[in-house]
């Protein structure tokens, strides 16, 4: 990004021609949306004429490391919003300067994030994590490093604000960097690749939501060249800007209540142990007892065992508003269930199994908002860590409404 071009830019260049792979396709049925983001470079921008030229959105450089606040960040973007534009800040990572936590905490101090519901205002996207390798050197640091710092990063941002963080990188950076990890793919992807037909993804994403396009275009109401980038979510912006904020309940809760009455295991979301590789909840039930979609929705995958691996026999539902349902471990898929088929609440998915591994028949059910469907067991489930069902409760589990 802007704030980069001190460096001479190296980054959003770095290995971009780099071996070939498959490009990113859009797959979204939502209207791109193309968008700037501005830093103190830019200096003063009207805001009003971005606006009116057709850009929607803009990201505003608020920090980078450990100690430069941009001087510009609190016009920019209170102006974009002011002229009726998405808006977003980004902080430039410094990963050899401080911890990923520490540095999260100093960029949401500057901004000035104020957790539920004042960022939830249909205008304010996600904060962001700009990851860049602006020497070449990766800062001196090991991909797990790396992967740590980051981790550190946006835990704290979901910690402080209940939202999860944007990624900015490019494939160069990635690749060199992290050794390509796919620990982020649950992460929404803001690519930097310019001059392309398509950016070519990396590290496991299976699509991107942002895409920078160029550092040079040229925009009315901003001086000089300006990182132009089109958004292509699944979602509308609206929707993103929204993200986290519980819909209404609808007029019939969803509940899960297995006929055996008890927990098998704590409700996590990346909470700790004893149940940390938990992102969901176990719940006990006997063999053979069907399960039911808790939400009206969309049938999304239907994954066998021999490709779900220990995950056993799962499906996944898409709700409205971006969320996502999964129950695991089936004996065996509702009879005629197919992808693409809609579900009305309290449809049959399947059958609760076991997975043989002693803990007995019980469904895994998880939930997550918004992000691409990953079937993998690392999703975040619709819990706060606070929130505790311990085993021996009550199993009846009683979820906020999709709206």
């Amino acid at each position: 990004m802007d704030q980069a071009r001190q460096f001479g830019r190296i980054a959003a260049v770095l290995l971009v021609i780099a071996l070939a792979q498959v490009p990113a396709a859009p797959a979204t049925a939502v209207p791109s949306a193309t968008g700037v983001d501005v830093s103190n470079y830019q200096g003063d921008v009207d805001f009003a004429q971005v606006r009116a030229s057709g850009s929607t959105f803009a990201f505003v450089l608020a920090t980078d490391g450990t100690t430069f606040a941009s001087p510009t960040f609190p016009d920019q973007y209170s102006d974009a919003r002011a002229a009726g534009m998405f808006r977003g800040a980004y902080h430039f990572a410094r990963p050899s300067a401080s911890t990923g936590a520490a540095q999260a905490d100093r960029f949401l101090d500057v901004i000035g994030w104020v957790r539920d519901p004042a960022e939830r205002d249909g205008f304010t996207l996600p904060p962001v994590l700009d990851y860049e390798d602006v020497d070449g050197t990766c800062a001196g640091l090991s991909p797990q490093q790396h992967v740590d710092w980051i981790r550190s990063f946006i835990d704290r941002v979901h910690e402080r604000t209940g939202r999860n963080p944007i990624i900015y990188t490019n494939r160069g950076t990635w690749q060199a960097c992290t050794g390509d990890t796919a620990a982020f793919r649950d992460y929404r992807l803001w690519v930097a690749e310019w001059g392309v037909a398509a950016p070519t993804l990396f590290g496991g994403w299976p699509r991107y939501s942002f895409w920078q396009t160029t550092d040079s275009g040229s925009v009315p109401g901003i001086t000089g060249p300006v990182d132009l980038n089109v958004y292509e979510g699944e979602i509308t912006l609206q929707q993103l800007a929204d993200a986290g904020v519980p819909p209404p309940a609808p007029t019939q809760g969803g509940t899960i209540e297995p006929t055996t009455g008890w927990v098998s295991s704590q409700i996590g979301n990346r909470c700790p142990a004893p149940d940390a590789d938990h992102y969901g909840i176990d719940i006990a039930a006997d063999p053979w007892t069907p399960v039911l979609s808790v939400y009206d929705g969309t049938v999304e995958a239907i994954v066998p065992a021999a490709i779900g691996g220990a995950a056993g026999n799962h499906v996944v539902v898409a709700h409205r508003n971006g969320w996502v349902s999964k129950y695991f471990h089936l004996a065996a898929f509702q009879g005629g269930l197919q992808v693409g088929q809609a579900i009305a609440k309290g449809g049959g998915v399947g059958f609760v199994g076991d997975t043989g591994a002693g803990t007995g028949p019980h469904l895994h059910f998880e939930m997550r908002q918004l992000g691409s469907v990953v079937l993998s067991a690392e999703m975040n489930a619709h819990y706060a860590c606070g929130r505790w069902v311990d085993r021996g409760q009550p199993s009846s589990v009683v979820y906020d409404g999709l709206g």
